[in-house]
């Protein structure tokens, strides 16, 4: 299992366009109650490496809240990882590889 959810530049704030998506993690959760995930977050390059890694670390716990908050999953099922810019899905050179790239992925363990 891997999806993503994409964030506004320099926001931390899940996009509307999260929530059919994370409802969905959260019920593939409830039916596989051994399963754990990787929260992975990730930036654009517009910025420096310890901003990035901050804001990829805050875009990570968005996501773990909602997950927990809303959707009642247990925390201790959901490990995080922040990874700022170092790892770029698409090409930074255009806007919209950069709005590609700011983005956090649910990996299942």
């Amino acid at each position: 299992m891997s999806t993503a959810s994409y964030f506004d530049f320099g926001s931390d704030q899940l996009r509307p366009e999260s929530t059919p998506v994370l409802s969905e993690i959260a019920g593939v959760l409830a039916n596989n109650a051994d399963w754990k995930l990787t929260i992975n977050g990730h930036t654009d390059n517009i910025g420096g490496d310890s901003p990035n890694l901050e804001l990829s670390r805050r875009r990570i716990e968005s996501v773990r809240r909602a997950l927990v908050e809303q959707y009642h999953i247990n925390a201790a099922r959901l490990i995080t990882a922040g990874f700022g810019a170092s790892q770029p899905k698409e090409s930074n050179a255009t806007a919209d590889g950069r709005g590609k790239n700011r983005r956090v992925e649910l990996v299942r363990q």
